[in-house]
C-alpha cells in the first residue's frame, strides 16, 4: 500500500462518516464548536505551582543539584540574612527568614535510593498572608525539585 492510498482511504473514511451525520444524528446534526480555554503562560505556572507537593522523593542522582538549588533560593530570593544550617547523621535542614517576613525552612531526610524533601514557608507575624506563604513554599518545592522558579510570584 503507498503513501497516496493510505491518504485516500483515510480521506474516504472521513468522508463516509462525515456522509453518515445525517443518518447517525439526524437531518438538523450540527457540528458544536470545540471550547477552547486561553490560558497564559504565567496562569498555567501559577496552575502548576499550586498543585505541587512541599514534600517529595528525590533519587540520589538528583539530591546534590536540588539542595544546591534550595541553598540557592534561600541566598538570591529570600534577603539579606543568615541561613540557619542544622544537620544529624540522615537529616539535614535549611531555614532563614526572608526580609519580605516569611520564614523558609528546607530539610531532607537520607533514605535509601535518595532523599524525602520538605518543604515549609510560614509568616513570621501572626495574622499574616498564609495562602501567599502556602504558594511560596509550593514555588520553591518546585524550584528545588525540578529546577523551576516563578520568580514573580514570591512574596
Amino acid at each position: 500500500m503507498t503513501a497516496l492510498s493510505i491518504q485516500l482511504n483515510i480521506t474516504s473514511a472521513l468522508f463516509l462518516f462525515a456522509g453518515c451525520a445525517p443518518f447517525m444524528y439526524g437531518s438538523n446534526a450540527r457540528v458544536k464548536p470545540v471550547a477552547i480555554e486561553a490560558v497564559s503562560s504565567h496562569e498555567e505556572a501559577l496552575l502548576q505551582i499550586q498543585s505541587s507537593p512541599t514534600r517529595f522523593f528525590v533519587e540520589v542522582e538528583g539530591n546534590a543539584a536540588a539542595w544546591e538549588r534550595a541553598r540557592f533560593f534561600l541566598s538570591q530570593y529570600a534577603g539579606p540574612g543568615r541561613v540557619e544550617i542544622q544537620s544529624s547523621a540522615d537529616r539535614e535542614q535549611f531555614s532563614k527568614v526572608s526580609s519580605s517576613g516569611y520564614r523558609y525552612q528546607i530539610s531532607r531526610t537520607f533514605e535509601v535510593g535518595g532523599a524525602q524533601y520538605q518543604v515549609l514557608c510560614t509568616p513570621k507575624q501572626a495574622g499574616a498572608d498564609t495562602n501567599a506563604a502556602l504558594l511560596n513554599a509550593k514555588n520553591l518545592a518546585r524550584f528545588v525539585r525540578e529546577g523551576e522558579l516563578e520568580v514573580g510570584l514570591i512574596k
